[in-house]
């Protein structure tokens, strides 16, 4: 039989070497993990941007039949999505920015403006009633919307430069908007943080 001062060490070591393995193979699997998800996920300035996640948009089939839908009350999720009365709305014309997404000036200045375009929009509709109309011929379906008289989606292009045009919107109201943003160099279209 074998003392026990010489099993000890023995078990210890193959422990240990166990553990190495293990925590080596798992480092591999996440740094490659992280890489394809990285390399998926790379926007236009080459900044690594995380998936907006959002609950699936579920438009009763009653508010396409009104001339117009008035909400009572709006919350701005930190994830940048808006709801209206427990409904979740897409907006019509404006791509809106995640909460964390990170911009680059032309000097090479990173600054929050996913924050700030986020700051924007609660501000403009966090606690306040809305009016919207649904357009069902876009999937998932858009809502044009408006807080008193001020479209939702045109002021975040325009007022602050806060939202990008969504992709495929012609219509010129959007469109103008955006680009008077850009003429002025506002919100995500300026050199850093305002």
């Amino acid at each position: 039989m074998i003392p026990f001062s010489r099993q000890r060490p023995r078990n210890w070591i193959a422990t240990l070497a166990l553990a190495c393995a293990t925590t080596t193979a798992l480092a591999a699997a996440l740094t490659k993990s992280d890489a394809e998800i990285n390399q998926r996920l790379l926007n236009r300035n080459g900044a690594v941007q995380q998936p907006v996640r959002t609950r699936r948009l579920r438009v009763p089939s009653d508010f396409f039949k009104q001339e117009a839908v008035h909400f009572t009350k709006v919350r701005v999720d930190l994830n940048g999505a808006i709801s209206a009365d427990g409904h979740n709305l897409d907006l019509y014309g404006a791509a809106l920015m995640r909460g964390n997404e990170i911009c680059n000036s032309r000097a090479g200045v990173r600054w929050a403006c996913g924050q700030r375009a986020f700051m924007a929009l609660r501000g403009l509709a966090d606690g306040k009633a809305i009016t919207c109309t649904f357009k069902h011929e876009n999937e998932p379906p858009k809502a044009v919307c408006l807080v008193g008289d001020s479209n939702v989606a045109e002021a975040l292009l325009s007022g602050g430069g806060w939202a990008k045009l969504s992709d495929g919107v012609t219509d010129a109201l959007y469109v103008d908007a955006e680009a008077a943003a850009r003429a002025r160099k506002a919100g995500v279209w300026g050199d850093g943080p305002p």
